[in-house]
C-alpha cells in the first residue's frame, strides 16, 4: 500500500511542476501580447524625400504656370517636412516645359493628413489633401481631394515604413493628376 501512496504523491508533485510550467508560459504569452499592443501605436517620421513621378503627368500646365500655397491642417504633425514634400510631389507632376500663354493658376493645397504608423504587423501610410484650383482670373476651377492609404508588411523595419509612404504619395499624386487634368483642360 505504501508503494501506491508514494507513487501518487510523486505524480502529484510532477503535476504541480507541470502546472507551474504552463502558467509561466501563459505569463510570457500575455507579456508578449502586451508588448505587441503597445508597439501597435507607434508612429514614424520617415523623413520623406523626393521621388520620381515618371508617367504621372499633367501636360497642359507648366510648373511655371502655378503658384502653390500649402496649408497644414494636420492634427498630428510628426512628419516635419511633409508640406515641402507635398509641394514637390504636386509640382513634379506638372509639365516642365515653360508655358507660352503666361497663365498663372493658383493651387491652395490643404494637407489634411500625412502620416506613417505601425499597427502590427504592417506599416500604414496615409496622405489626404484638398486642392482648391483657381484660374488666372481668380475664379474657382474646382476643388479636388486626392488621398491614398498604403501599407507594407514589416519585413524591413523603417525601410518598410518608407516604402509604404512612397506608395501612398505616388498614389495621391496619381489621383491628383486624374482629378485635376479634366478641370484644367476646361479652364
Amino acid at each position: 500500500m505504501e508503494i501506491g501512496v508514494g507513487t501518487l504523491e510523486n505524480s502529484g508533485e510532477g503535476h504541480r511542476k507541470e502546472i507551474k510550467g504552463v502558467s509561466g508560459l501563459w505569463a510570457r504569452a500575455v507579456l508578449a501580447l502586451a508588448v505587441l499592443s503597445i508597439t501597435g501605436c507607434a508612429y514614424s517620421d520617415t523623413r520623406p524625400t523626393q521621388q520620381s513621378m515618371e508617367g504621372v503627368q499633367i501636360d497642359n500646365v507648366s510648373v511655371n504656370d502655378v503658384d502653390f500655397e500649402v496649408v497644414d491642417l494636420r492634427q498630428d504633425r510628426t512628419a516635419s517636412n511633409a508640406l515641402n514634400v507635398v509641394w514637390l510631389d504636386l509640382a513634379s507632376v506638372l509639365s516642365s516645359v515653360p508655358a507660352s500663354g503666361g497663365k498663372k493658376y493658383k493651387f491652395i493645397v490643404e494637407v489634411n493628413e500625412f502620416r506613417t504608423y505601425f499597427s502590427a504587423p504592417r506599416w500604414h501610410s496615409v496622405v489626404s489633401l484638398r486642392v482648391k484650383m483657381l484660374s488666372p482670373q481668380a475664379d474657382l476651377i474646382g476643388v479636388i481631394e486626392p488621398a491614398a492609404h498604403a501599407f507594407r508588411w514589416n519585413t524591413w523595419g523603417y525601410g518598410s515604413a518608407e516604402d509604404a509612404e512612397r506608395e501612398a504619395r505616388r498614389a495621391t499624386a496619381t489621383e491628383f493628376v486624374k482629378l485635376a487634368s479634366p478641370l484644367l483642360k476646361k479652364a
